[in-house]
């Protein structure tokens, strides 16, 4: 399907039966990113993703938030094609921790599935983000009994062991095209310019976190 933004509301909501709340198989992509909301893949994570798709690595995503009819679910769908799995975990706005963290192990699985990297939110929210900063408390908590590495967003370098992804000036362009398929946002206009030009990712280690 692309990025054609030809598509009518209606036929994007046809290829939503391509977005399942439940991961059925064990058949997953090298990478998993989990986000709390559409559009916070490509202000977070478009470097990576494009990378990944250019190496020909595969990447699964987990959106925590929003009904599939919802606005920001279609504008999803624009670029849906950028993912192997997509899964929605339709939480409200409202959604606590440990309704994520269920939801998590019930529907996605997470305490079971062997990715070989894992990608959400830092420990901050990248902006204070409550949200955000739930999504990192509950991915964290399931991942690192497993896995003792999580990637996580570092915006503003608040860590020592980073990864710096620097974005050359076809992927700014790429990423700002994405953008704009999230036309319910456009408001938040300096928000997207502040997270514009570079992408970081903290690796953070499971013995150096409490539980909880």
């Amino acid at each position: 399907m692309g990025n054609d933004k030809n598509f009518t509301t209606e036929q994007l909501l046809k290829e939503l039966n391509h977005v399942v709340p439940v991961i059925e198989d064990k058949n997953v992509g090298d990478i998993m990113l989990i986000v709390c909301h559409p559009d916070d893949e490509i202000l977070f994570a478009c470097a990576t993703i494009l990378h990944a798709n250019k190496i020909k690595k595969t990447v699964d995503i987990v959106i925590v938030c929003y009904d599939l009819d919802s606005e920001r679910i279609v504008e999803f769908m624009k670029h849906r094609s950028l993912f192997f799995n997509a899964h929605i975990l339709q939480c409200q706005d409202d959604f606590t921790y440990d309704e994520l963290k269920e939801k998590l192990i019930t529907n996605v699985k997470l305490n079971e599935l062997q990715h070989k990297e894992v990608i959400t939110h830092g420990d901050y929210g990248e902006y204070n983000n409550n949200q955000h900063i739930l999504v990192h408390k509950g991915v964290r908590d399931i991942i690192f009994p497993t896995n003792n590495y999580l990637y996580t967003f570092d915006p503003e370098r608040r860590y020592n062991i980073h990864i710096t992804i620097p974005l050359d000036e076809e992927i700014i362009r790429e990423k700002q095209r994405l953008l704009q398929d999230y036309n319910s946002q456009n408001h938040l206009f300096s928000l997207r310019h502040t997270f514009s030009n570079c992408e970081y990712l903290n690796i953070e280690k499971g013995d150096e976190y409490p539980r909880g």
